[in-house]
């Protein structure tokens, strides 16, 4: 939600004080910081711009789809009015809404089952809904799953025998893999080509507590070091995360060579708003299959950076104050107060300006974030509605 992107702002924020504070001392002109103000407002020329007219020459367009903590629900769930999500309405929002250049639909994990634990009285019905939403995902075309925490519900060998059935994608690189048989239902991670892109899609997890002896959970470090090979030739990394927000927010803050977009799908809360560090990109739907969230992506395979266009009018009108505000104190004339002011909105405009499009002769890749509802919009009858009615009788 808004306020933990408000939070990791607050975090950037401190950290910016405690490196300026420590160069600089009070009574210090502000002009002897160094930073190059723009001399005009950088995401004015985008503020009204769409990703069908940006100039999009050299780029590959993406379409990148996904859920997570869909938690077993096959059916419309939500308020008594208008219910959101389903199977079919799922379907029907891939069929209905055209895709900016090429699709690829992802599951960040957590989608066959509520609780770790399934009830005693309840497990044949719950397994039933569970094999229903992987039918589903295959007809979807899901492209790779990753395995949550309660995934795990209903057995091993359960999941185990579903992934080949439905010929499931599951990947995960915190799970190995102990079977003394050498047998492995998914893998660290896979490797696709989609809109003239590499990208590698992983998964990460947590684990919990009663983890089966088959399988091992190794750390996040670990598991990364595996995935971003120095002889993989990936332009984008995505990883499935079921590490939780505040480990996801770490991910976002590091550094790792290679643009990446993070899915969590442990924390309840969805994301309205993207989270945006340098070359990282964190994002979440709604639980319950309520929602799909989409990436539409105008990637450069050279990038070094992310440019939110969609939110390019709001970043226009907050340049504009800061702009306003830098210039007020500028025209004071001395004393610490105003030193102490303009180096507070420098290192606000250095925080935005990283979420603009960037220098010239930088190369960032574009974007634009929404999330779905699965509302009436999306009710109509399909294959998957007989699906859905077969779990409910049962």
């Amino acid at each position: 939600m808004q306020s933990k992107v408000q939070s990791f702002k607050e975090h950037l924020r401190t950290r910016y004080l405690y490196l300026l504070t420590g160069v600089v001392f009070l009574g210090a002109c502000a002009s002897n910081v160094s930073f190059d103000w723009p001399e005009s407002n950088p995401f004015a020329a985008y503020a009204k711009t769409t990703l069908e007219d940006y100039p999009s020459s050299g780029l590959s367009k993406l379409d990148l789809v996904f859920s997570a903590n869909v938690f077993g629900e096959t059916d419309p769930c939500g308020c008594a009015s208008g219910p959101k999500g389903g199977l079919d309405r799922r379907l029907n929002f891939l069929r209905m809404e055209p895709s900016f250049g090429d699709r690829l639909v992802l599951d960040a994990g957590n989608a066959l089952f509520s609780s770790e634990n399934l009830d005693p009285a309840r497990v044949d019905f719950l397994k039933k809904r569970a094999s229903a939403l992987l039918q589903g995902a295959q007809t979807m075309g899901v492209r790779a799953f990753n395995v949550g925490y309660l995934d795990l519900g209903g057995g091993l060998d359960f999941l185990k025998s579903e992934a080949r059935k439905y010929k499931t994608p599951f990947v995960s690189a915190s799970l190995i893999s102990q079977d003394p048989t050498g047998d492995s239902w998914f893998s660290p991670y896979i490797d696709l080509q989609v809109s003239s892109m590499n990208i590698r899609v992983t998964g990460l997890t947590a684990g919990r507590k009663d983890l089966p002896a088959t399988l091992k959970l190794r750390g996040v470090d670990e598991a990364l070091k595996q995935v971003i090979s120095k002889g993989s030739s990936a332009n984008l990394l995505v990883v499935l995360s079921d590490l939780g927000r505040q480990e996801d927010e770490r991910l976002l803050a590091r550094d790792f060579g290679i643009p990446m977009v993070i899915i969590g799908s442990r924390d309840l809360s969805s994301l309205d708003r993207p989270m945006v560090h340098g070359k990282q990109i964190l994002v979440q739907p709604q639980f319950r299959g309520q929602q799909w969230g989409r990436l539409r992506i105008l990637a450069n395979l050279k990038s070094q950076g992310w440019f939110n266009l969609g939110q390019a009018a709001d970043f226009n009108k907050r340049w504009a104050e800061i702009n306003d505000k830098y210039n007020q104190y500028e025209k004071r004339k001395s004393g610490s107060e105003r030193s102490t002011e303009m180096r507070n909105q420098i290192m606000v405009a250095e925080e935005l300006l990283g979420q603009g499009p960037g220098a010239t002769g930088e190369n960032r890749s574009v974007f634009s974030y929404d999330l779905i509802d699965l509302g009436a919009k999306f009710m109509k009858s399909n294959e998957l509605s007989k699906v859905m009615n077969e779990v409910a009788d049962h």
